[in-house]
This record gives structure tokens, C-alpha cells and sequence, in this order.
């Protein structure tokens, strides 16, 4: 049971000596009630209450320059879990009607005072404390419900109106309208489109996020994410947040209503500052790192479209900054096509040195102070790095699990995988001069094959583990092998077979099940295909 506080307001200190020697009574501590203050007017008593925020207040009604009225009347806004019991000398039902005005919990007389009737009364008092705690609850699971409920359906809705079809479909700003009007209620929008701006926010290293924290915890944190946005606006001004199903992962956009913003410079000023204050909370409650872009200013529920975009710009000029960036609209950067033009010149003058030897006319400082100018466009830089990986890989001088490279969500991080690639593709073609290669996958196929010889070893598991198409696998496998996949199984099988018979005498059961093979009779065959005899023959021989 728990042990509920109380605190005792009366201006007569013989009573408040009184009531406070009624705690020291078994039945009062058994009862799971504690006395931890007592003033002796209204006034002390507001402030000792405000300070103590007690479980239940026992309040003399008639008191100088404040009475117990008055004092209840203050509290319960600021105390909105505490009950209240009112101790009075008077029956005057003028009082009474009052103390029930303000749902006061119980209306006794003091004089004479009965410890029963105020045992009684804490009673009815945690019965009430314990119907509005169920209560609260409940209303609380409603309310998070239906938060999480808007937060899926304006994801869905904000979804099919601003990311239909990718940036090549635009719909309507008249569509866009009317489907806001219609759903600002279920969306739980509480938001005026007369002039506003749209922020993206992403989740930095967001390939780490995903490492960290099971499905379960990521959706947690991703609607933390948006609460935190939520409540950091309301110092701001109005606006509401959402999921963006596109772009990876781990991105949100938010549509706000600035209060006061006249000017440009005034919502330069905002921007950065809703955006700094932002950042720094979701780092501090979450340990996560974000990143956020601001549009321009906008008006009207037609040009939302519009200012998604001009954000989701804004967001991609933080791929040029440290973890923890705020772009707003004078921050934005100028991307030049010349600059993305020279990127793919210098990666195409690095596919022709790896493949004919031509010589460089670069190094690669000149290349990475290209980047460093930031003036190319970190899309279309990810896209033509892409292309250069998949163009060294046609030629052999690049192995990848997958057909594309994550990129990192920065400078640092790109530049330093466009080196690793590089570097990749110079060993493989060093190896390849020297005749020193085995293919990466090989030797990874043969390791896998070699751990699991004691159970089934399929083409198609081994295939995806080295992630690679089946039917190139087992094409690739046979040239560079010499035999097919299934025979060199085989063959590692038996040679494994061989070498246990070295050390020990097994049966024809605990050999097949070793290394395999669920049938002894295609185990002994087996055998003596490669072995040149039969297991028995075999063991004899050896010893």
C-alpha cells in the first residue's frame, strides 16, 4: 500500500499541535499516512504546500488574510493531484457549499475532534486519490493512443501528399489543400498555414542508430523524436511533425508558424534558434544526434510541397558539416555544375589508371580539395561515386557484398570510403599483375563451406553469403575452381573424412553424420570415388 503525505493548515497552534499527535498513532501509520508539514496560516501554507506538493492538504476554513478557501482555490491548479479535507469550527452551510464547489474531499468539524471521523476522512481521501490515479492513467493511455495513431496517419497522409511518386510527380497545390482541411482534425493539427516554413530533420549515422536498438526501440525513439520536436515548438510557436517514409530512414519534416516573424531576418533568427534548441534536446533526453534544414518562408496549405523540398535541401547541406547542424536559409550553400563535372572527370581518370595503367594527372589531395570547395551537389556526388564503384567492379577491381556502397551521411565519411574503394581497387590490381589472386568471394565461399561441412551446405546459402547472384556463383566457382560447386563439397567432405580416420577408428555412421552426409550408403560410395577405397580398406591402410 502506499504511503500517502499530508500537511496541516491551521492558524490555532493548539489545534495543529493536536492534529499532528494524531500521527503518532498505530492506526494512522498502519493506515499508510505520513505527516510531512504544517503551517499555521494560509499563507505559510501556500508556500509550504507549493514546496512539499503533499498527497493530501487538511485546511481550517476561517484564517486571516487568506482563508482555507482561498487556499484551496490557489493549490489546486498547481496541485493537481492533491486532495483536500476541510477542519472547521463552523456548521455554516455557506462553507459547505464552497468547500463542494471545489470538490473538496471531506467537510468536518473540529470541534470536538474526532480521530475516527479524520481516519475516515484520509480513507475517503486515498479512495479519491486512487480513482483519479486509475483515471489518470487510463485517460493517459487514450491520449498516447491517439498521439501515436495521428503520428501513423499523418506519416501515411503527408506521405501520399508530398512524396508521391518521388520529385518527378507533383500533385496539385489545390489537392494538397483540400486534403489538409478535410484531415486536420484526425491529424490532430492545430496549425494556421498563413506564413510558415518547413523543417527536415535527420537522425546522424543513422546505419549506427539501427546497430544500437532492436525494431521495437527504433520506433520508440523515432516517436520520442517527434514529441521532443513537438514540445520544443511550443516555445516557438505552432506547428506539427511527422515521419518521412523516404530517403533511407531516420528523417522527419515539420511545418511551423512562427510567433512575431515580420522579416527575414527574423526568421533566419528563429530558424536557428527552434533548430539549435531541437538539436540540443534530442541529445540530451535521446543521446542522439540530429541534423535539421529550414525553407525559406511560405504560405498557404497548396505550397507545402514547395517547402518540403526547399528543406530537404536545406538538410542536404549538412553532408558538408559535423554532426549536429542547423542550415537554415542564409546558410544554404551554391552548388556549381563545373565542380560536379570535374568529380566525374578525375573518377573516370582513375577507372583508366587501375584498368590501362594511364598515367594520373591528379593527385589525390587535388581531388579531395575539390570536395572540400563544396560545390557540388552531395547527391549527384553519391551518384557518380556509385557509378565509379560499379564501373571498377565490371573490371574486377572491386568486391562488394552489395550492388551499392553506403556513402556516410558526411564529407569526412565519404571521402574516406572513396578512399578505401580506391586503395581496393589498386591491391586487387596488384595481385592480379603478380598472379597472386584468389577472389575474395572464393575465399570466403570456401571458409563458409569448410565451417559447415558437418551440415547442409547449399549453393544458394553460400551464394548469399558472399552476395552474389546463384547461377554466376556456381559459374564463377567452376572456372576458377576447376570443378563444380557440388563436387568440391564433396571432396572437402571426404578429405575431411580422411583426416579423422588419421587419428582415431570411426564407423561408417560416425564418419557420413561428421562430415554431412545423412545417407552411409552414398558415404561409402562417396568414399571410395575420391579416397580410391573403402572406408574400412581406408582405415586398415592407414594404421
Amino acid at each position: 500500500m502506499r504511503t500517502l503525505t499530508c500537511f496541516i493548515v491551521d492558524d490555532e497552534p493548539l489545534i495543529v499541535q493536536r492534529l499532528a499527535s494524531l500521527w503518532d498513532k498505530p492506526e494512522f501509520a498502519a493506515g499508510g499516512y505520513k505527516l510531512i508539514g504544517k503551517a499555521c496560516s494560509g499563507q505559510e501554507g501556500l508556500e509550504l504546500a507549493l514546496e512539499l506538493k503533499p498527497d493530501i492538504v487538511i485546511t481550517d476554513i476561517v484564517m486571516p488574510h487568506m482563508t482555507g478557501i482561498d487556499l484551496i482555490t490557489a493549490l489546486k491548479p498547481r496541485l493537481k493531484e492533491t486532495v483536500f479535507v476541510i477542519l472547521s469550527a463552523y456548521k455554516d452551510f455557506d462553507y459547505a457549499k464552497q468547500a463542494m464547489a471545489l470538490n473538496v474531499t471531506e467537510y468536518l468539524v473540529k470541534v470536538p475532534l474526532n480521530e475516527r471521523d479524520l481516519l475516515r476522512a484520509l480513507n475517503n481521501a486515498r479512495l479519491t486519490i486512487e480513482a483519479n490515479s486509475e483515471q489518470g492513467s487510463k485517460l493517459s493511455r487514450i491520449e498516447q493512443s491517439m498521439r501515436e495513431h495521428s503520428y501513423r496517419l499523418r506519416k501515411q497522409v503527408m506521405a501520399e501528399l508530398l512524396e508521391a511518386g518521388g520529385a518527378s510527380i507533383t500533385l496539385p497545390g489545390s489537392v494538397i489543400a483540400s486534403v489538409m482541411e478535410r484531415n486536420r482534425e484526425a491529424l490532430m493539427i492545430r496549425f494556421e498555414p498563413k506564413t510558415y516554413c518547413c523543417m527536415h530533420l535527420r537522425i546522424d549515422a543513422f546505419d549506427a542508430f539501427q546497430g544500437r536498438y532492436d525494431v521495437t526501440d527504433q520506433k520508440r525513439m523515432r516517436y520520442a523524436v517527434i514529441n521532443i520536436a513537438e514540445e520544443t515548438m511550443q516555445a516557438f510557436g505552432h506547428g506539427f511533425m511527422f515521419e518521412l517514409t523516404g530517403g533511407g530512414g531516420g528523417r522527419f519534416a515539420a511545418f511551423l508558424s512562427w510567433k512575431q516573424v515580420n522579416s527575414a531576418q527574423r526568421l533566419e533568427e528563429q530558424c536557428y534558434a527552434f533548430g539549435t534548441e531541437l538539436v540540443r534536446n534530442v541529445n540530451q533526453y535521446l543521446k542522439l544526434q540530429v541534423s535539421a534544414g529550414f525553407s525559406r518562408s511560405y504560405t498557404g496549405w497548396e505550397r507545402l510541397g514547395l517547402a518540403s523540398r526547399d528543406a530537404a535541401g536545406a538538410l542536404q547541406d549538412a553532408f558538408y558539416k559535423e554532426a549536429r547542424a542547423v542550415v537554415t536559409p542564409a546558410r544554404r550553400l551554391v552548388y556549381r555544375e563545373e565542380a560536379l563535372t570535374r568529380f566525374r572527370e578525375m573518377l573516370d581518370d582513375l577507372v583508366l589508371h587501375a584498368v590501362s595503367d594511364k598515367p594520373l594527372t591528379f593527385g589525390w589531395g587535388e581531388l579531395q580539395a575539390l570536395l572540400e570547395r563544396k560545390e557540388t551537389e552531395p547527391a549527384k556526388l553519391c551518384e557518380a561515386a556509385e557509378e565509379f564503384g560499379l564501373t571498377l567492379r565490371k573490371h574486377r577491381l572491386l568486391v562488394v557484398a552489395d550492388t551499392g556502397v553506403n556513402w556516410g551521411d558526411n564529407l569526412s565519411s565519404f571521402v574516406r570510403k572513396l578512399g578505401q574503394i580506391w586503395s581496393e581497387a589498386l591491391r586487387l590490381k596488384a595481385a592480379t599483375r603478380d598472379g597472386l589472386l584468389e577472389r575474395d568471394e572464393l575465399k570466403k565461399a570456401k571458409k563458409y563451406i569448410a565451417d559447415h561441412l558437418a551440415e547442409k551446405v547449399a549453393l544458394g546459402d553460400v551464394a548469399h553469403h558472399v552476395g552474389l547472384n546463384m547461377t554466376y556463383f556456381s559459374e564463377m566457382f567452376k572456372k576458377e575452381c576447376g570443378e563444380s560447386f557440388t563436387d568440391y563439397v564433396n571432396r572437402m567432405r571426404i578429405e575431411k573424412a580422411m583426416e579423422m580416420m588419421r587419428t582415431r577408428r570411426y564407423n561408417n555412421q560416425e564418419l557420413s553424420l561428421a562430415v554431412g552426409i545423412a545417407n552411409e550408403r552414398y558415404f561409402c560410395t562417396l568414399f571410395k570415388k575420391y579416397a580410391g577405397a573403402t572406408p574400412q580398406k581406408f582405415m586398415t591402410m592407414k594404421r
